[in-house]
């Protein structure tokens, strides 16, 4: 008689005539229960909507049917003028101004009716909720080039007794201004308007223009005079643009270098005949760039870098193509003396004390048979007083290179420096409040920062911020163990444990400096 299978619960059943009568045992195995029950409390969890990320799948099935209902009442008014043969522009963009139009003004209509209409009331409603925001406007030309500032409201939100941070587009506001007064004068007359006091303010973004970021005269120092605490913080990508820029202005071979580039870019697209040899040449094409973006510049760079014995191959190609005629005589004499003047431009990128970068440098060379040999010598005079002979100094072309790096290198270390003055007085301010800092400063140096903060921000904050720091440093370790937590971070642990009753200075402190 045939002994019965032996079963291992990780692998199943081997012998299938065997697998009928064992059935009714698994089923009636604890195991089986047990998973049942688990299943069964799955699927009316699923049913429920009551999983693990329900409130999330919630908030995004809630915002999908929002702007669902949205467009169709869209639709709908755009049909009624349709059918009814009307106008659906005015001579004014903005909901509610006169002379809107029959189809902004029906909008407005039935927003009165609709609250899934009313947005842009329900984030005005969330900022008063909020009580301190920052403001951030960027001032841009629409298709019709007319002026527009785009206003964003940074604040923080509760969410399901957490907090977010949000940045919410509000309106445009469509103006002639250009300075910096004027340009003011329209963004609190917005604020008002939207019922918004400047007074609870805590923060300003904009560019780098003159006209907004000005120390004096810009619209940060303008509203600054207003109110003194909202602080003015550059946007950092415009500002690390910048420092690029103006570092690939600071040498004149740093110009030339950039205009080379530009120029090889331009002698290819300038002939459909010469961009054609060179896609032959290349894996992905040659980049232009823009004088006012250091990424295109980058990309330029790159991908000339990259495949730089392909462009060769491609100028060669053409000097020796009879069909390009005129253009054979500019490839030979034009393109040849920019691809040496480029290399030299290489070298001296490269000669900044990193031999690896150098040697590669010359091996490109090497391969596209362009002499890497630096002969350039130039002759520095100094000032001299009266009695002196008249002197100068000769150096290499190593020496002239490392002169220049250091040159772009210290133009944008000072520019790194002032750019960024403002987040960093800020970010002094409020650094005592890190989770790091809450516990490793001893307390006495604490309750002084606090004491500090108290005295800059006495209309938000009062001296009992002293004690509350004192009670709170000895609870970071044990509600925050990521030392490296956030300001956010700190916050919501706030809210978590309950502590915004004990700690409401420290919780208003933390909202205004996210």
């Amino acid at each position: 008689m045939t002994s019965p299978p032996i079963i291992d619960p990780q692998q199943g059943y081997n012998n299938w005539k065997k697998l009928n009568p064992k059935i009714p045992d698994h089923e009636n195995s604890n195991e089986h229960r047990t998973n049942m029950f688990k299943w069964a409390d799955f699927k009316s969890d699923l049913n429920k909507n009551n999983t693990i990320d329900c409130a999330l799948q919630l908030e995004i099935n809630n915002e999908k049917e929002k702007w669902k209902h949205i467009l169709k009442v869209v639709i709908d008014c755009v049909r009624f003028c349709c059918v009814n043969n009307l106008a659906l522009r005015g001579s004014n963009c903005d909901i509610g101004k006169s002379g809107c139009g029959i189809f902004l003004n029906l909008i407005g209509l039935i927003s009165n009716y609709d609250s899934v209409l009313s947005i842009r009331n329900e984030i005005i409603q969330r900022i008063k909720n909020s009580k301190y925001f920052s403001i951030i406007f960027d001032s841009t030309p629409d298709v019709s080039r007319e002026d527009q500032l785009c206003e964003i409201i940074r604040y923080v939100r509760e969410v399901y007794n957490e907090f977010v941070i949000e940045e919410s587009f509000v309106d445009f506001i469509y103006t002639n201004e250009k300075t910096g007064l004027g340009i003011a004068s329209d963004v609190l007359q917005k604020l008002e308007k939207d019922g918004l006091s400047f007074k609870n303010c805590r923060g300003q973004g904009y560019d780098n223009g003159a006209n907004m970021a000005g120390k004096y005269q810009g619209v940060q120092a303008r509203l600054k005079e207003i109110n003194e605490h909202a602080q003015f913080v550059p946007c950092a990508a415009h500002s690390l643009n910048l420092i690029g820029v103006h570092a690939a202005s600071v040498s004149v071979k740093m110009i030339s270098f950039f205009g080379i580039v530009q120029n090889i870019f331009n002698y290819f697209s300038g002939s459909t005949s010469r961009w054609e040899v060179l896609m032959r040449c290349l894996k992905i094409t040659l980049k232009t760039h823009s004088d006012t973006r250091w990424a295109s510049k980058y990309n330029a760079v790159h991908s000339l870098y990259c495949q730089f014995g392909g462009v060769i191959k491609a100028l060669r190609d053409i000097s020796t193509n009879p069909i390009f005629g005129d253009g054979v005589a500019n490839a030979q004499n034009q393109a040849s003396k920019r691809i040496n003047c480029l290399n030299v431009s290489f070298q001296e990128m490269s000669d900044s004390g990193n031999e690896q970068i150098k040697t590669e440098a010359i091996s490109i060379c090497d391969k596209v048979g362009i002499k890497s040999e630096l002969k350039i010598k130039r002759t520095i005079k100094r000032k001299v007083m009266s009695g002196e002979n008249s002197s100068g100094e000769d150096i290499s072309a190593d020496q002239f290179l490392t002169l220049e790096y250091y040159k772009v290198l210290d133009d944008m270390m000072a520019q790194m420096k002032w750019r960024f003055e403002q987040l960093s007085n800020i970010a002094d301010d409020f650094q005592f409040l890190s989770a790091h800092s809450l516990s490793v400063t001893p307390v006495e140096k604490l309750k002084k920062y606090a004491a500090d903060l108290a005295i800059k921000y006495n209309e938000d904050i009062d001296q009992e911020i002293i004690n509350e720091i004192e009670f709170f440093k000895y609870q970071v370790k044990a509600i925050l163990p990521d030392l490296n937590a956030t300001a956010l971070n700190i916050l919501n642990a706030i809210k978590k444990y309950e502590l915004d009753s004990t700690c409401p200075n420290l919780m208003v402190r933390n909202m205004q400096c996210i």
